[in-house]
């Protein structure tokens, strides 16, 4: 019995394989199925090219439809002397029954076949890995750092924002890559057929909708993978320290901040503090030279008497003390006052200074739990015309004020806790005996101005610089930040 001949194989990076037959044939192989296999043709002599066909490479029937093709294509037309035509390729029979041996070898299947295809949970997670890093919180809440228009932002994992967001870039990702796929696709085609490729371009795909429960096991994956990996980090809202310096979040879409050092105070991209921004959020304009803290005053048409002039003290020491992080303890800045006396638009003019919100102040909490997420929500906290202040709501307040932390069962949860830390500046403003006990007069900024007659002035200096005045705040936001440097 003759040995059957050797058959030289090449393995190809595009997990093809090349097969140098008999009669200078070449026949390209590879899997288009776990069980069945794309097989092209060619003579290397003439370059004459067999239509690729797809079947079981280890099926008689379909290696003997192969040859009847390839003779179709390389054998010449019977002369008029002859029967049937010249047979160009009498080995491809055997070649391809060699063939169907060597692809039927394990470890040659496994070489050409193509890797199981990634779930879009995996190019999920993919997404997130390529576009940043991952980290948790002391408190062990993940967050993930993606890099956006050439800046930083952070993202709590399990936040609305993160979910939009995921969801749009990984659109983004797939529909480019499906743009370049088809484009390489047309490419080939035009290689193989020259001047009979079709001018019209090949359909493009569209990229697969992320259903909800896609994404909540790629964000299940992520928590996962921020808590083994244990990267710890702290995020702050609006204020943040590092190394001795305080940073403040400019809230813009350049996720900029003012650092404000030793030697003054700039404005940085990309600052070394994390910074989240919960929604309603609004943007600081970038502070500029030569305002003054002394502008305010006018805007809060403030005088010379010893009534203003005490006012004016405790209103500067509250907003500086508020560009302080890490301050062992935060005053209270309490309003007080009958009605007509501009103590709401005080209140907002003030928050409006270091922490813009759309909602710029809210009325007295109905619970601890509320209390502590808005100030997850914020950093300066404003209540607006409390008329009393409830034994429970002064308490939680002054724990606000100089570090208080708030627990309860997480939900459809036996033993786990949510856990709430809150330790930041707050104003409220109301009647004249809102505030009635001791532990919040000792830790408060009490703030009782003659403004009666002024309050119609007052609003009206305000509301018109914000409407007539572009930039505004940025005197008031520069003198903020002397003022904090100086402190």
């Amino acid at each position: 019995m003759a040995d059957k001949p050797k058959i030289n194989m090449r393995i190809q990076p595009d997990k093809s394989a090349l097969f140098d037959a008999r009669e200078g044939i070449t026949v390209r192989v590879s899997f288009d199925s776990p069980t069945q296999v794309k097989v092209e043709m060619w003579r290397d002599s003439d370059m004459v090219v067999v239509p690729p066909d797809v079947g079981n490479i280890g099926s008689k029937s379909f290696r003997e439809r192969l040859a009847r093709s390839a003779r179709e294509v390389f054998n010449p037309p019977a002369g008029k002397d002859e029967e049937k035509a010249k047979d160009t390729v009498p080995n491809l029979d055997e070649d391809l029954g060699c063939i169907a041996a060597a692809m039927g070898v394990p470890e040659v299947a496994d070489l050409l076949k193509p890797e199981a295809g990634s779930t879009v949970v995996d190019q999920l997670v993919e997404c997130v890995e390529n576009a940043g890093s991952l980290f948790v919180t002391p408190e062990g809440e993940p967050h993930a750092v993606i890099e956006i228009d050439g800046h930083l932002e952070t993202h709590d994992i399990r936040g609305t924002r993160f979910r939009r967001w995921l969801r749009g870039h990984f659109y983004a990702t797939e529909k480019a890559r499906l743009e370049a796929q088809a484009e390489a696709s047309y490419e080939r085609l035009v290689e193989q057929l020259g001047g009979m490729a079709p001018d019209a371009v090949i359909p493009l795909k569209r990229p697969p909708v992320v259903r909800d429960q896609t994404l909540g096991d790629a964000i299940a994956q992520l928590e996962a993978k921020a808590g083994y990996e244990k990267n710890t980090e702290e995020v702050f809202v609006r204020v943040g320290h590092h190394a001795g310096a305080i940073y403040v979040d400019l809230g813009n879409e350049a996720w900029d901040a003012v650092e404000i050092h030793a030697g003054g105070w700039s404005i940085v991209a990309n600052p070394p503090v994390r910074f989240v921004r919960p929604k309603g959020m609004l943007p600081l304009p970038y502070p500029v030279e030569g305002g003054s803290i002394h502008d305010l005053k006018e805007v809060l048409t403030l005088g010379d008497e010893e009534e203003d002039k005490r006012a004016w003290a405790l209103i500067v020491t509250f907003l500086t003390s508020a560009l302080r992080p890490d301050a062992p303890e935060f005053p209270i800045l309490v309003l007080l006052g009958g009605q007509g006396t501009a103590k709401s638009t005080t209140s907002r003019m003030l928050r409006s200074l270091i922490d813009p919100n759309v909602v710029e102040d809210t009325g007295e909490p109905r619970s601890k739990e509320e209390l502590h997420i808005d100030a997850d929500c914020s950093w300066l906290m404003a209540y607006d015309n409390l008329s009393t202040l409830t034994p429970w709501l002064s308490d939680a307040m002054c724990r606000i004020s100089t570090g208080s932390a708030f627990t309860k069962r997480t939900q459809y949860t036996n033993r786990d806790r949510e856990i709430f830390k809150a330790a930041q500046p707050q104003i409220l403003n109301g009647i004249s005996d809102v505030v009635t006990r001791g532990d919040v007069i000792d830790r408060g900024l009490l703030v009782n101005p003659n403004l009666a007659i002024k309050s119609a002035t007052h609003e009206w200096n305000w509301r018109g610089r914000e409407i007539g005045r572009p930039g505004l705040h940025q005197p008031y936001s520069y003198a903020v930040c002397e003022l904090a440097w100086v402190w």
